[in-house]
């Protein structure tokens, strides 16, 4: 069990890291060290076969499961944590014991440049290069979700019994 304030401290990280990437190359001295100081954080997380995951299934963001509590120093990063998933398209990431320096180096050069890979295709693409101990987690975003959900309340009526055809497509979607 991850204590909640270990949890937003890391998803605190995981958005300076996400940041710090856009800043520096990956390959960068300076963005490599804040990659090392992230695992050292994350290694008494993980120990024992831990797994942390951070996903946002219905746009607030959880830890393993539980959504986070809502502080107000920790809002702003929880925000953009949830839009940097909706960005990708996905609904969040994994960390497992077995990280290392260069699969989080190649996961998040990957992560970083979100306008290359979304989805589907960048899980397909860390697979593809052997990562390792983090991962995407694909998924509909909320937007999608919500977006899928509302097109589904719009059908009209006159579509009679192929209107539950389509409300079950729409459904679909969702999964």
């Amino acid at each position: 069990e991850i204590p909640t304030e270990t949890g937003l401290q890391l998803a605190s990280r995981l958005v300076a890291l996400v940041k710090s990437g856009r800043a520096y190359s990956v390959k960068h001295v300076a963005y490599t060290q804040q990659l090392e100081n992230f695992l050292v954080l994350l290694a008494p997380a993980l120990s024992g076969g831990g797994v942390l995951r951070y996903d946002a299934p219905e746009g607030d963001l959880c830890m393993n499961g539980e959504r986070l509590p809502m502080r107000s120093q920790f809002q702003k990063q929880a925000e953009t944590l949830v839009s940097e998933f909706d960005a990708r398209t996905i609904t969040g990431v994994e960390f497992t014991a077995e990280l290392t320096l260069p699969a989080l180096e190649t996961f998040m050069g990957m992560f970083v440049t979100s306008e290359r890979w979304k989805g589907e295709e960048l899980v397909q693409a860390c697979r593809s290069a052997g990562i390792h101990g983090v991962r995407a987690i694909a998924g509909v975003s909320h937007a999608a979700s919500a977006g899928s959900a509302a097109a589904a309340a719009e059908l009209p009526e006159t579509l009679g019994t192929s209107r539950d055809a389509w409300s079950a497509l729409y459904a679909g979607t969702q999964q």
